[in-house]
């Protein structure tokens, strides 16, 4: 019998039993990995189309945007005095200066479409009579309409244009028109969109208005018939041919503002070839597997079989009594049966001396690890202090590299504007303004930066008065307004009997719009932000957890109903320059500006936020006791024109640094002032001495041998009625304690404008 089953078994090695186990483990393996890829497919198709409309909502949200701007412009411009006069030269004047910072034109008309002013001509040339579209629709609504591609009958080429209706009593009287490129909306575009898609603008009409690719060719042509087809509500998605002749997948969105319709495409090839690369891939990929599987399942099969025949010998000769000599395997499990089976009698031996040494050999390791442990707590707590040390020099470098970056993107503004200035100049050209204005901002940005920087080290010179914080968010609302746009809608909630505060109202105000603007740009789809004011107490459990002393506070809430923030965005918000928000878009201080100053003026801020539920932002200001509550009121700010001198008035301008001095003194001379200056405190002394005209002196804070406040000391000595404004860019003590400035102390910040250097030498002055 068992000869007849020897005879009829299967003929099959262990290695090819190997062989068929790797290829039955690898089939539901490539089996599921199609489905993964199909299923892959579907949801890489999905997120291309998901990703299509979000840019196409983006973009029309930036359209809507940068049209908002320029209807502004328009609605400023209709109530001008000059319209009501009928003093049409004028407004022409008006209007070539909009027209000069803004760069759009501006257009005239009577209700018979008659062209009164055109800023594309000069004034008192013959002007045309034309309609246009919307006309009749802007008397009837009395609002304003955005047309779609028109051809400009002075310019003769495709543009679109934003009429307004200039309104007296109850009637439209006159059409003021904003003649705008189509060209400017290409470079909007450009600007928001990814290198490998493409973008565009439909009209109402669906008329070409705008595209990244193929602009001048298409411009005023009609939409795909694809488009018009498929695209029926307020977005979507579609797929056809477009104006190149693509078949392309697209999704649109429709700009709330003029109707039209924005929309973003990639081709059909560039989406199939980056899938079919990915397939072939995986495929090339797993059959590299298969094939170093069976590579290895032949060769393990290999060596397990001659190990099996090993052992049988090896168990022949155990069998028939005879000595057993140890074999090395191939295959380790094989290698220690073979050895167990020769060194069982030694093994017997080995474990009786072991039984013998188990006592001392207890002892002995126990000892030894109780050592090794010790050792191990000791480098634990030098490797948390290394960590420690680490984590701080991480955070300085940080912060030194955010301050670098952006200290370094405004130089290089400031130096490449100059330069350009400097090169037009020596060429006699003298349009330089537009150079000169660019290092003016890059300047300003550099001194917000270090205003910022100082704010977040609680070293600024605050001026802190009593405040009445339902008046100061009261006043602020029309700038919030402004500042967060029309898609959010802004509420107030004022706290009745609300304590008064003693705080430096335009850093409050400052922290607010700060916080203002990243609510807003958290809402990037629109939403609402409320500001509650409210009398709070802070007992002592508070006080214990978030380090803050007990007693009662005004609080002043942010909320919006943003994205939200996780927890571990919250826990890193304050740090400095760290941000949410895409490169370039901001500065990653307005957060840590807002912490610092709150801290300073001895308060405390608290944010709560989950993700996609919002976020409220606390900010906690002590109270303000005794009779300076009674006496303190708020002047309302003052709208006049930047003050100047008569030519009478001596200011004595002090500083070290030559380059500084002469600004100084030049910007002085330009308000209208006479100067003197000196380079030290000696110097200065002696020209109070020799000059007793001198009515005011202008001296920075930090100078060798006498500083700023010494020197002030001293004149005040020799001329008791002698107005002084102190300058400077960061001190310690020498007129700032605890980050107040002392009391009576006039402070002008470096860097500063040639308007608040005026403004602080006229309230000196009055003083």
């Amino acid at each position: 019998m068992l000869q007849t089953w020897n005879k009829t078994r299967p003929r099959i090695s262990l290695r090819g039993y190997l062989i068929l186990l790797v290829f039955s483990a690898l089939l539901p393996v490539v089996v599921f990995a199609g489905l993964v890829f199909a299923r892959f497919y579907d949801s890489e198709l999905a997120r291309i189309e998901q990703d299509l409309q979000s840019d196409a909502r983006k973009l029309a949200l930036t359209i809507d945007r940068e049209l908002t701007g320029q209807l502004f412009i328009l609605q400023t411009l209709t109530t001008s005095r000059r319209l009501a006069e009928r003093d049409y030269e004028g407004f022409y004047r008006q209007a070539s200066q909009v027209k000069e910072f803004s760069g759009v034109n501006i257009l005239l008309r009577d209700l018979d479409g008659q062209h009164l002013v055109n800023t594309r001509v000069p004034w008192g040339a013959a002007l045309l009579r034309n309609p246009v579209e919307g006309d009749q629709e802007v008397i009837a609504t009395k609002k304003p309409y955005i047309t779609g591609v028109i051809i400009g009958t002075v310019v003769r080429r495709p543009i679109y244009t934003m009429t307004a209706p200039v309104i007296e009593g109850d009637r439209v009287v006159l059409f003021l028109n904003l003649s705008l490129e189509a060209h400017d909306l290409v470079d909007l575009l450009k600007e928001n969109i990814e290198p490998a898609r493409t973008a565009g603008v439909f009209d109402r009409n669906d008329v070409y208005l705008a595209r990244t690719v193929l602009f001048d060719e298409l411009l005023g042509k009609l939409a795909p018939s694809s488009f018009r087809e498929q695209a029926v509500g307020l977005e979507g998605g579609w797929r056809g041919t477009d104006g190149q002749g693509l078949q392309v997948r697209a999704a649109y969105a429709r700009s709330k503002l003029a109707g039209w319709s924005v929309w973003v495409s990639i081709p059909e090839q560039v989406i199939q070839s980056s899938l079919l690369n990915t397939l072939w891939t995986l495929a090339a990929l797993g059959a590299l597997l298969m094939f170093a599987a069976l590579l290895i399942a032949y060769g393990v099969g290999g060596r397990m079989a001659s190990s099996i025949r090993t052992l049988a010998g090896q168990a022949a000769t155990l069998g028939r009594g005879e000595p057993l000599a140890a074999h090395r395997l191939p295959v380790w499990e094989f290698n220690e049966v073979g050895r167990e089976l020769a060194a069982a009698s030694e093994k017997l031996r080995e474990r009786e001396r072991q039984l013998r040494d188990l006592s001392t050999s207890l002892e002995k390791r126990v000892a030894e690890r109780t050592a090794e442990l010790v050792s191990e707590m000791q480098r634990r707590t030098e490797t948390e202090e290394t960590l420690r040390q680490v984590q701080k020099i991480e955070a300085i470098g940080h912060l030194t590299g955010g301050i670098a970056h952006d200290f370094n993107n405004m130089l290089a503004i400031i130096m490449g504007s100059l330069d350009l200035a400097l090169r037009r100049l020596e060429r006699g050209d003298t349009k330089i303004e537009k150079h000169l204005i660019n290092a003016q901002d890059g300047s300003r940005r550099a001194a917000a930066l270090t205003q910022r920087l100082l704010a977040f080290a609680r070293q600024q010179p605050l001026a802190p008065k009593p405040t009445d914080a339902n008046r100061l968010v009261a006043g602020m609302s029309d700038l919030l307004r402004r500042s967060l746009g029309e898609t959010v809608l802004l509420e107030t909630v004022l706290g009745g009997g609300l304590w008064w505060i003693n705080v430096d109202g335009n850093q409050l105000e400052s922290a607010l719009l700060n916080l203002a603007v990243n609510a807003r740009d958290a809402m990037p789809e629109g939403g609402r932000l409320t500001i509650e004011t409210a009398n709070a107490h802070l007992d002592d459990g508070y006080s214990l957890r978030e380090g803050v002393p007990a007693g009662q506070y005004v609080m002043i809430a942010l909320t919006d109903t943003g994205v939200g923030m996780a927890p571990n965005v919250i826990d890193k918000v304050f740090d400095p320059f760290f941000t949410t928000k895409k490169t370039g878009s901001g500065t990653g201080l307005g957060l840590s500006q807002v912490y610092g100053f709150v801290k300073q003026s001895g308060g405390h801020v608290k944010i709560y936020s989950e993700p996609d539920d919002g976020t409220t932002v606390k900010i906690y200001l002590p109270r303000l006791f005794g009779a300076a509550v009674d006496n303190a009121k708020l002047a309302e700010p003052e709208q006049s024109a930047m003050p100047v001198g008569d030519g009478s008035t001596t200011v004595l301008v002090v500083e070290d640094e030559a380059g500084v001095r002469n600004h100084a003194v030049e910007a002085l001379r330009e308000l209208g002032y006479k100067v003197l200056e000196a380079g030290n405190g000696a110097a200065g002394l002696r020209l109070i001495d020799e000059h007793p005209d001198i009515s005011l002196l202008f001296t920075d804070v930090v100078m060798p041998e006498m500083n700023g406040r010494k020197l002030a000391e001293e004149a005040a000595k020799r001329r008791p009625a002698l107005k002084i404004l102190f300058t400077t860019g960061y001190t310690r003590n020498a007129i700032v304690h605890n980050g107040m400035l002392d009391p009576g102390v006039n402070l002008l910040s470096k860097p500063f404008t040639l308007e608040q250097l005026a403004r602080k030498l006229a309230e000196t002055l009055k003083s």
